[in-house]
C-alpha cells in the first residue's frame, strides 16, 4: 500500500533518488555495515552478466524516476542482502526466473560489492550479549504482547507502567541500537518478560533487554520482518510457555521460543510470487490469524506484466504446529483474463483487495475484522476498500462494509509515469482501509472503528455490518488521509492524519495532525493541526502516518519528519517532543540517526519507558534508529 502512497511524481522522486545515498551516509547508516564492508571489494567480475540481467529483468521498474529511492537504497546495502531479496524476499518473483549465477551477478552489479558467505557474519550484532540473569523471561511482565496491545487493537495502556506528564517532560534517550543493512526501521516493538521484541529490515528478529538494550537472542528470518512480534504466554513460572509469532515479507510464518529464540516451526503461507505480509499476526485460543497482501501493484509499472492475479486473504494457523486451518478470501471469484492493455499484454481480474493491516479479534462473537485495499484491475469488485468480517472457526466471510466502490488502481497510475499502460481506465481514487480496525466499547455497545486514506472515519455495527456513523476527519487522498492505525482509551478515539502539502482536493485543504473524537458519535473533542504542532518552525512536517499510543493522560505520536510528540490526552496540549533525526550513539559504539516515522510502527509505552522505531525510508528521510527513552532523575 505505501509504495503507491509514498511516490509523489517525477520531480520529487528524482530529487529523492539522487539524495538517498548522500542522506544515508550523512546519517551514519552505513556504519552498521562496516563489519561487512571490510570483507568485500569493488566488483569487477560478472559485471557484464549482471548488467544484462539488470537490463532484462529489473530496469523496466528500477530505471524510472519514481523508483529512484528504492534503487538508491539497494545500492547502500551489500550484495548478500540483494541476493537474499531476489532469492527469498519480495523480489523472489523475478529471482525465481534466474539461475544462482545470474542472481549473484545482478546483486554484485547493483551494489558494486562481491557476494561473500562470511560478509555478514558479525554485522547482525547490535548490542552486547545479555548476561544469564538478564536473559530470564519474567512471567510477571506482560506489558504489550501484540501490535494493538490487546486483541481489540486499541493501542492503549494504563496502570503502573505509564508515565505521568511530569515524568514525560524529562524523557531522554537511555539506549539506542541500529540494525544491520537497514535504511528504514518499521517493526512495531512489543514488550514481555522484561524484553523488547522487534523485527528488522534484513529479517533479523531481536529480543533486547528493556532496561539495558543488551541482546538476549536474535533469529534470522528469510526476509524483512516489518510487522510486530506477537507474544503468547501460558502457564506460570514453574511451567511457563512463551512463544513469539510473526511472518516475514515473503509470507513465511514462524513460531519461536520467546525466551531463547529457538525455532519451533516455520511455514510459507502464499505461493504467489508477489504475496507479502505487512500486518501483524493476531492470536486467540490456539489459533493464529495472518493477513496477506501483495506488491503486485508495483509490478504493474512494467507494461509487459500481466496485471493482476493476486487476491488478499486472511489465513488461520494452528499455533502449536503451524498447520493451515483455513483461508478466508477477500474476493470470491478467481482471477481470469479479461482483456489486453495498449501493447497487447493480458489483463487479469478481479485482483487486489489486499489485507495490509492487523486483524481485530472479537472474542464475544468469535469473529475477525480486517480492512482491505483497492482492486488492481478492472472490473473493480470483490470487497475492495472494505471492512470484512470473517468467522473465526471456519473462515467464512460474514459481511463486508464497503467504504469506496469502483476503486481500481495500481502503481502504473502514478503521476507522470512514462509506462502507464497497466493503469486501469477509469482510474480509481486509491482509498484503502490501511488502518487496523479497532473494537471500541461505547455505553455497553461495541463499535468497529476503521479509517480510510480518503480521510473518512467509519463506525460499524459488528452484528449487521452497517454504519452507525461516519465522518470526514481530514481531506485525505492517495498520499494522505488516515494511514496505518489509531488508538482509543476511555471512549476517545485518537485519529492521526497524514495529509501533506497545501494543494486542494474537493475544495478541502490539507489537515495534517492528530484529532481526538468521541467514539459514540464522532464529535471532535480537540484537534492539533499543523499550527499547534509546528508553531513557527519553518521546516516542520505535521503529518502523522504511524499509529498513536494512548495512556490515560498522555497520547504519543510520531511524525513523517521524524519527531516524536507527547500530547495531553484531555486537551491536546504539547507536553514533550524529540527529534529522532539527530545524531545518536548506539550500544555498538557507532553513530546513527533516525528518520521519517511512518507505517505501522508507532511509539510504545511499556514499564515506564518509551520505545520508538525511527526511519521509514520509503516516505521521508531514511534512518536507522531504535530508541529507548526513560525519564531523567528529578533532582
Amino acid at each position: 500500500m505505501f509504495l503507491k502512497m509514498r511516490l509523489m511524481g517525477v520531480t520529487a522522486a528524482l530529487i529523492f533518488g539522487l539524495l538517498v545515498s548522500a542522506a544515508a551516509s550523512a546519517a551514519g547508516l552505513s556504519s552498521t555495515m562496516s563489519a561487512a564492508s571490510s570483507h568485500v571489494t569493488t566488483i569487477a567480475s560478472n559485471a557484464e552478466l549482471g548488467g544484462k540481467v539488470y537490463a532484462q529483468h529489473c530496469a523496466s521498474c528500477h530505471s524510472i524516476p519514481q523508483m529512484g529511492h528504492i534503487t538508491g537504497q539497494a545500492q547502500e546495502k551489500s550484495a548478500n542482502y540483494v541476493y537474499d531479496v531476489v532469492s527469498h524476499g519480495v523480489m523472489r518473483g523475478i529471482g525465481g526466473k534466474l539461475t544462482h549465477l545470474e542472481r549473484q551477478a545482478v546483486s554484485e552489479y547493483m551494489t558494486g560489492m562481491l557476494l561473500s558467505k562470511s560478509a555478514l557474519k558479525d554485522s547482525s550484532i547490535i548490542s552486547p550479549t545479555c548476561s544469564a540473569e538478564r536473559s530470564v523471561f519474567n512471567a510477571s511482565d506482560l506489558a504489550y504482547l501484540r501490535w494493538g496491545g490487546n486483541k481489540s487493537n486499541l493501542r492503549s495502556v494504563a496502570g503502573a507502567g505509564v508515565l505521568a506528564p511530569s515524568q514525560v517532560r524529562r524523557l531522554k534517550p537511555k539506549w539506542v541500537v541500529a540494525f544491520p543493512e537497514a535504511t528504514y526501521v518499521r517493526s512495531q516493538p512489543t514488550a514481555a518478560g522484561g524484553a523488547i521484541y522487534v523485527g528488522s529490515h534484513n529479517g533479523t528478529v531481536y529480543a533486547l533487554d528493556q532496561e539495558t538494550g543488551c541482546t538476549r537472542w536474535q533469529f534470522k528470518a528469510k526476509a524483512e520482518v516489518r510487522s510486530a512480534i506477537t507474544i503468547v504466554v501460558k502457564g506460570d513460572a514453574d511451567k511457563l510457555s512463551a512463544r513469539a509469532y510473526f511472518a516475514d515479507r515473503a509470507t513465511n510464518a514462524y513460531a519461536l521460543n520467546a525466551e531463547t529464540g529457538e525455532l519451533i516451526w516455520e511455514r510459507q503461507l502464499d505461493q504467489h510470487p508477489t504475496a507479502t505480509v505487512t500486518g501483524s499476526v493476531s492470536e486467540h485460543k490456539g489459533q493464529l490469524f495472518v493477513p496477506i497482501s501483495s506488491i503486485e501493484d508495483a509490478f504493474a509499472m512494467d507494461p509487459q506484466y500481466p496485471c493482476c492475479t493476486h487476491q488478499g486473504s486472511l489465513i488461520s494457523l494452528d499455533a502449536g504446529t503451524g498447520k493451515i486451518l483455513w483461508r478466508g478470501r477477500t474476493i470470491d471469484q478467481n482471477a481470469k483474463e479479461v482483456g489486453f492493455n495498449a501493447i497487447g499484454t493480458p489483463i487479469w481480474a478481479p485482483s487486489g483487495a489486499s489485507v495490509w493491516n492487523t486483524p481485530a479479534v472479537d472474542t464475544k462473537r468469535a469473529r475477525l475484522y480486517v480492512g482491505t485495499s483497492n482492486n488492481h484491475s478492472w472490473p473493480a469488485k470483490g470487497n475492495s476498500d472494505s471492512v470484512v468480517a470473517f468467522d473465526m472457526k471456519t473462515g467464512e466471510k460474514l459481511w463486508a462494509y464497503q467504504g469506496q466502490a469502483n476503486d481500481a488502481w495500481n502503481s502504473a497510475c502514478m503521476p507522470d509515469l512514462p509506462t502507464a499502460q497497466n493503469c486501469p481506465d477509469p482510474e480509481g481514487p486509491d482509498t484503502d482501509f490501511g488502518t487496523s480496525p479497532m473494537l471500541v466499547e461505547v455505553a455497553e455497545k461495541t463499535l468497529i472503528v476503521a479509517g480510510q486514506k480518503s480521510g473518512m472515519l467509519h463506525a460499524i455495527d459488528p452484528d449487521s455490518g452497517q454504519a452507525v456513523w461516519k465522518k470526514r476527519v481530514v481531506r485525505g487522498g492517495w498520499l494522505d488521509g488516515i494511514h496505518f492505525g489509531m488508538a482509543s482509551q476511555n471512549g476517545v478515539l485518537y485519529v492521526p492524519s497524514a495529509d501533506t502539502g497545501e494543494f486542494m482536493r474537493d475544495d478541502l485543504k490539507a489537515m495534517p495532525g492528530l484529532f481526538a473524537l468521541a467514539a459514540k458519535d464522532g464529535t471532535t473533542l480537540w484537534a492539533n493541526h499543523r499550527q499547534q504542532i509546528c508553531s513557527d518552525e519553518q521546516f516542520c512536517e505535521a503529518g502523522i502516518s504511524a499509529p498513536p499510543m494512548a495512556t490515560p493522560d498522555v497520547v504519543y505520536v510520531a511524525t513523517l519528519e521524524g519527531t516524536v510528540y507527547a500530547f495531553d490526552a484531555h486537551s491536546g496540549g504539547k507536553i514533550w517532543s524529540f527529534d529522532t533525526t539527530t545524531k545518536l550513539k548506539t550500544l555498538a559504539g557507532m553513530v546513527t540517526r533516525g528518520g521519517g516515522i511512518a507505517g505501522a510502527a508507532g511509539p510504545l509505552m511499556a514499564n515506564g519507558r518509551l520505545f520508538v522505531s525511527s526511519g521509514y525510508g520509503f516516505y521521508g528521510t531514511p534512518g536507522n534508529a531504535f530508541i529507548a527513552f526513560e525519564p531523567e532523575p528529578e533532582y
